[in-house]
Protein backbone atom coordinates (compact mmCIF):
# COMPACT_ATOMS: atom_id res chain seq x y z
CA UNK A 1 0.00 0.00 0.00
CA UNK A 2 1.03 3.54 -0.52
CA UNK A 3 1.94 5.73 2.44
CA UNK A 4 -1.55 7.27 2.59
CA UNK A 5 -3.27 3.89 2.89
CA UNK A 6 -4.45 3.83 -0.69
CA UNK A 7 -3.78 0.90 -2.98
CA UNK A 8 -1.54 1.23 -5.95
CA UNK A 9 -2.92 0.38 -9.41
CA UNK A 10 -0.93 -2.87 -9.39
CA UNK A 11 -2.46 -3.88 -6.05
CA UNK A 12 -5.96 -3.07 -7.32
CA UNK A 13 -5.38 -5.19 -10.44
CA UNK A 14 -4.13 -8.10 -8.32
CA UNK A 15 -7.14 -7.86 -5.98
CA UNK A 16 -9.49 -7.79 -8.99
CA UNK A 17 -7.76 -10.84 -10.50
CA UNK A 18 -8.27 -12.76 -7.26
CA UNK A 19 -11.95 -11.80 -7.06
CA UNK A 20 -12.59 -12.68 -10.71
CA UNK A 21 -10.70 -15.94 -10.37
CA UNK A 22 -12.78 -16.91 -7.33
CA UNK A 23 -16.07 -16.02 -9.05
CA UNK A 24 -15.10 -17.96 -12.20
CA UNK A 25 -14.11 -21.05 -10.19
CA UNK A 26 -17.36 -20.99 -8.19
CA UNK A 27 -19.42 -20.52 -11.38
CA UNK A 28 -17.68 -23.43 -13.10
CA UNK A 29 -18.26 -25.66 -10.08
CA UNK A 30 -21.96 -24.72 -10.01
CA UNK A 31 -22.33 -25.37 -13.74
CA UNK A 32 -20.56 -28.72 -13.42
CA UNK A 33 -22.92 -29.69 -10.58
CA UNK A 34 -26.02 -28.51 -12.44
CA UNK A 35 -25.05 -30.46 -15.55
CA UNK A 36 -25.41 -33.76 -13.68
CA UNK A 37 -28.64 -35.71 -14.16
CA UNK A 38 -31.11 -35.21 -11.36
CA UNK A 39 -29.74 -31.76 -10.47
CA UNK A 40 -32.19 -28.86 -10.35
CA UNK A 41 -31.63 -26.03 -12.84
CA UNK A 42 -34.00 -23.10 -13.27
CA UNK A 43 -36.54 -24.84 -11.02
CA UNK A 44 -36.56 -27.98 -13.18
CA UNK A 45 -34.92 -31.32 -12.58
CA UNK A 46 -32.46 -32.40 -15.27
CA UNK A 47 -33.37 -35.73 -16.84
CA UNK A 48 -31.22 -38.79 -17.35
CA UNK A 49 -30.12 -40.13 -20.72
CA UNK A 50 -29.17 -43.73 -21.47
CA UNK A 51 -25.57 -42.54 -21.84
CA UNK A 52 -25.67 -41.00 -18.32
CA UNK A 53 -26.96 -44.25 -16.83
CA UNK A 54 -24.49 -46.41 -18.74
CA UNK A 55 -21.60 -44.14 -17.70
CA UNK A 56 -22.53 -44.27 -14.01
CA UNK A 57 -23.44 -47.97 -13.63
CA UNK A 58 -21.12 -50.79 -14.76
CA UNK A 59 -22.47 -53.22 -17.39
CA UNK A 60 -23.82 -56.61 -16.33
CA UNK A 61 -24.58 -59.54 -18.64
CA UNK A 62 -27.31 -62.03 -17.71
CA UNK A 63 -30.19 -64.07 -19.12
CA UNK A 64 -33.69 -63.10 -17.89
CA UNK A 65 -36.29 -65.82 -17.27
CA UNK A 66 -39.28 -63.75 -18.39
CA UNK A 67 -40.23 -61.02 -20.86
CA UNK A 68 -40.39 -57.76 -18.95
CA UNK A 69 -39.77 -54.04 -19.47
CA UNK A 70 -37.53 -52.48 -16.80
CA UNK A 71 -37.61 -48.70 -16.35
CA UNK A 72 -34.84 -46.87 -14.51
CA UNK A 73 -34.65 -43.06 -14.27
CA UNK A 74 -37.37 -42.81 -16.93
CA UNK A 75 -35.53 -44.95 -19.50
CA UNK A 76 -36.87 -48.41 -20.42
CA UNK A 77 -34.95 -51.57 -21.31
CA UNK A 78 -36.91 -54.51 -22.73
CA UNK A 79 -35.71 -57.86 -21.41
CA UNK A 80 -36.69 -61.06 -23.24
CA UNK A 81 -36.78 -64.53 -21.70
CA UNK A 82 -33.84 -66.80 -22.48
CA UNK A 83 -31.96 -64.07 -24.42
CA UNK A 84 -28.66 -62.92 -22.95
CA UNK A 85 -28.44 -59.15 -22.56
CA UNK A 86 -25.92 -56.63 -21.25
CA UNK A 87 -27.46 -53.76 -19.29
CA UNK A 88 -26.35 -51.26 -16.61
CA UNK A 89 -26.19 -52.86 -13.16
CA UNK A 90 -29.11 -50.73 -11.90
CA UNK A 91 -31.39 -52.38 -14.52
CA UNK A 92 -30.29 -55.84 -13.33
CA UNK A 93 -30.91 -54.72 -9.74
CA UNK A 94 -34.51 -53.75 -10.54
CA UNK A 95 -35.02 -57.07 -12.36
CA UNK A 96 -33.58 -59.02 -9.38
CA UNK A 97 -35.87 -57.14 -6.96
CA UNK A 98 -38.86 -58.00 -9.16
CA UNK A 99 -37.90 -61.69 -9.10
CA UNK A 100 -37.53 -61.64 -5.29
CA UNK A 101 -40.97 -60.06 -4.90
CA UNK A 102 -42.53 -62.70 -7.17
CA UNK A 103 -40.98 -65.51 -5.10
CA UNK A 104 -42.14 -63.86 -1.88
CA UNK A 105 -45.68 -63.52 -3.27
CA UNK A 106 -45.71 -67.20 -4.25
CA UNK A 107 -44.58 -68.22 -0.76
CA UNK A 108 -47.29 -66.02 0.74
CA UNK A 109 -50.02 -67.59 -1.41
CA UNK A 110 -48.81 -71.13 -0.70
CA UNK A 111 -48.77 -70.60 3.06
CA UNK A 112 -52.20 -68.95 3.06
CA UNK A 113 -53.80 -72.34 2.37
CA UNK A 114 -52.83 -73.53 5.83
CA UNK A 115 -49.95 -75.56 7.19
CA UNK A 116 -48.12 -77.83 4.80
CA UNK A 117 -49.06 -81.51 5.12
CA UNK A 118 -46.30 -84.02 4.42
CA UNK A 119 -46.89 -86.34 1.46
CA UNK A 120 -48.67 -89.54 2.49
CA UNK A 121 -50.23 -88.03 5.59
CA UNK A 122 -53.54 -86.32 6.10
CA UNK A 123 -56.42 -86.53 3.70
CA UNK A 124 -59.63 -88.51 4.27
CA UNK A 125 -59.71 -91.60 6.44
CA UNK A 126 -60.92 -94.88 4.96
CA UNK A 127 -64.54 -95.57 5.85
CA UNK A 128 -64.93 -99.13 7.07
CA UNK A 129 -62.22 -100.70 5.04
Amino acid sequence: MSPRGKRTPAEVKQALREVVSTVVEETLQEEAFEAKPGAIKDGRKLGWSRADIEALYPPVTFTPTENIPVTVFGKTWYLFADQEITVPSCVKGVYDDHQKMLRAACRCVMTSYGPAVPIGQGGLQDEGR
